[in-house]
């Protein structure tokens, strides 16, 4: 009899394994055991690691050895010690996650590479920072706060704009029955030259915990309350310090495409800091994707050097075209950039309606090598939606370029390649603008609007032409229409948290090329003000206008941590103040003002500090 001595179930692991292997078209060899079950590996990974190590070898064959290693900073507030045994437990935990990283970077190919520490008599070196306030205020959005004062009081020590930095916030509080509350930053970002993370430290958190399923915890955080075994604790916050760790290398969600769920577990980028060293309780446990390994093989901490690293990319893409073969996508094109590519990434995400930026959890990536500058990438599993396409290019100095897009898919599973071409007739007379050429740009739109059949890309380009033609700004008191744009009127003050008042289009500078459309969810306006918090503009109504309108919100795409509260003052009187909006949160406001003869349109971030908050006025305007 066949499979004689397996379970049911593993027959049906190979089964669905094999049945996902040839429904993503790959061809399968190197059959891996584990358990009783067999696994058939792509055959694709291998060989593509094999390829990029030998270029980032020779590109690397004469570099000065540099080597920097990760910190890692203990922060506590004022009046607060640090938490008991967390040199030791600290020294465990990321000692395991750098032991995690090497493995993983091991098994996808690219050698037994990780990130160093700062080590001393087997101890992990702590910079140890005494906050300047009381544990009560620090909040969630205490980051850019913590930073500034880890920033002055190791400023003898290094400088944060060009480390890599774990910091372990002791912001946890044991409350009289026992439970705890968490109330640390918790985020990480960065890249090839610089990163941060914050997490959170408690007196239980330790790796010698990971198998204690009889005692438990309960604690709130900013998810919620939980009540979970101490196994089930330990390994979700220090997978949570993983997690984080790489977003401060510079590295986006993605998630397990189903036979990786089968086969390994769950990917750290995704949702793995849920199920970190599960597999020591007989789990499927966390794994890094190949896409984050493949990124992570030219980091600089992973290279142990630093060639290359002041230069930019500037990566301009030459030739661009997406097609559909059956369910797949398939997007080819050729690349001239300044910084080799020795691979690039498709990251594609099903959630765009939630703002696949800010939840991008859902991705799942598809990988090629760049050779001389041209690629092909086939995506192979779309499902009906509007999904976002996130092309990024590897560079072998470890810096990194990308592109973004967004696509339709029936209700069959097939992508709309028609609406990736007009997306990409837009993002290309977009990147013209924001590099100063604005003639061509024009020209560009102008040539490109035969060739769109989106109503929304069609209204971006013909927007361009709109922002380069010269505009004056218009006198209120002098409009005889019966509705009048802010945005085109002359103000009597403005002011914003970043970069410069902008109208009708979202900031942008020589190091900011964000975009240049004004956004809000999927909504475009072509008329409005970017108001980044803190920000304040003023009108002369003269009293002679009735009724405000706008709709308030946070630009498409920036990430969660940004907020804005938004305030409209009619002279000097508080009219309106909206709830706290994050994310794609807007409010549509439509607000009496007639007799008013001074309008302020305010924001403020919401927060201590102001990252992030990339604030907007889509479509403001008064009526008669």
């Amino acid at each position: 009899m066949q499979n004689q001595g397996r379970s049911a179930s593993h027959v049906l692991l190979a089964n669905a394994l094999a049945y996902w292997s040839f429904a993503a078209g790959c061809s399968l060899v190197a059959i891996a055991t584990s358990g009783r079950a067999t696994y058939a590996q792509p055959a694709s990974a291998p060989d593509l690691a094999k390829a990029i190590s030998k270029r980032l070898d020779d590109h690397l064959e004469n570099a000065e050895i540099a080597e920097r290693p990760l910190r890692v900073v203990y922060f506590h507030p004022a009046d607060v010690k640090p938490f008991e045994d967390y040199e030791e437990r600290l020294t465990r935990i990321v000692l395991d996650i750098q032991e995690f990283y090497r493995g993983e970077m091991k098994r996808n190919g690219f050698g037994p590479k990780t990130f160093p520490l700062e080590m001393a008599n087997n101890n992990l070196v702590l910079h140890v920072v005494k906050g300047k306030r009381p544990a009560d205020d620090y909040t969630k959005d205490s980051g850019d706060q913590v930073e500034g004062e880890i920033e002055q009081a190791l400023a003898q020590k290094f400088d944060l704009a060009s480390e890599h930095v774990l910091v372990v916030n002791a912001m946890c509080k044991k409350r009289e029955d026992g439970s705890y509350l968490f109330h640390a930053p918790y985020h990480g970002s960065g890249g090839a030259k610089s990163g941060i993370c914050h997490v959170a430290d408690c007196e239980l958190m330790d790796t010698l915990h990971f198998k204690e399923t009889e005692k438990r915890i309960r604690y709130t955080e900013m998810n919620g309350t939980r009540d979970q075994t101490l196994a089930d604790f330990c390994c979700l916050y220090i997978g949570g310090i993983a997690h984080e760790l790489g977003h401060a290398f510079g590295y986006q969600h993605n998630t397990q495409k189903p036979w990786e769920r089968m086969l390994r577990g769950t990917a750290l980028m995704g949702a793995g800091n849920y199920t970190y060293r599960h597999e020591l309780r007989g789990r499927r446990g966390s794994f890094m994707t190949f896409a984050t390994s493949m990124q992570l093989a030219s980091h600089p901490l992973f290279t142990n050097t630093r060639t290359g690293l002041d230069q930019s990319p500037e990566t301009k893409i030459e030739e661009l075209k997406f097609s559909q073969q059956g369910r797949s996508l398939v997007v080819t094109g050729k690349i001239d950039t300044e910084i080799e590519a020795y691979a690039v990434i498709g990251f594609t995400n099903p959630q765009i309606e939630k703002g696949w930026l800010n939840r991008d959890y859902d991705s799942l990536t598809w990988n090629c090598e760049v050779k001389d500058g041209e690629f092909s990438i086939v995506a192979k599993i779309n499902k009906p939606g509007r999904s976002g396409l996130k092309i990024r290019f590897c560079h072998l100095n470890g810096k990194q370029s990308s592109f973004k897009f967004e696509y339709a898919i029936d209700d069959k599973g097939v992508p709309s390649a028609a609406s990736l071409n007009d997306d990409w007739q837009v993002q290309r007379v977009e990147l013209t603008y924001l590099n100063g050429d604005r003639e061509e740009a024009t020209r560009l739109a102008t040539n490109s609007l035969p060739n769109v059949t989106d109503d929304k890309a069609k209204a971006k380009l013909e927007h361009v032409a709109y922002l380069t033609a010269e505009r004056k700004p218009i006198e209120l008191a002098e409009v005889k229409a019966n509705e009048a744009h802010l945005s085109e009127s002359q103000w009597q003050a403005a002011a914003v948290g970043w970069g410069k008042p902008a109208r009708d289009q979202y900031y942008s500078d020589s190091s900011i090329r964000d975009g240049v459309f004004l956004e809000l969810g999927n909504t475009f306006y072509d008329r409005g003000l970017y108001a980044h918090a803190p920000s304040r503009y003023e009108f002369d109504l003269s009293g002679s206008w009735k009724k405000f309108e706008a709709t308030a919100g946070l630009q498409k795409g920036v990430a969660e941590r940004g907020s804005g509260i938004f305030i409209i003052k009619g002279d000097g009187q508080v009219l309106y103040t909206s709830k706290l909006l994050k994310g794609n949160a807007t409010d549509a406001i439509q607000l009496d003002v007639g007799g008013v003869e001074s309008l302020e349109l305010i924001v403020e971030s919401g927060k201590q500090g102001n990252g992030n908050c990339w604030t907007i006025w889509g479509g403001a305007k008064v009526t008669r």
